[in-house]
């Protein structure tokens, strides 16, 4: 059952790829709009 249990995650599910794709961009587009807007500023 381990086994089962295991490749069933394994499994790519649509949350799990939104988890990998969408949310690491956006953060980092988040992160360089916030560096840019800080040498803006300077």
């Amino acid at each position: 059952m381990p086994e089962l249990r295991f490749q069933s995650n394994a499994v790519p599910t649509p949350k799990t790829l939104y988890d990998a794709t969408v949310l690491p961009s956006s953060k980092i587009s988040m992160y360089k709009s916030c560096i840019s807007s800080m040498l803006r500023r300077s």
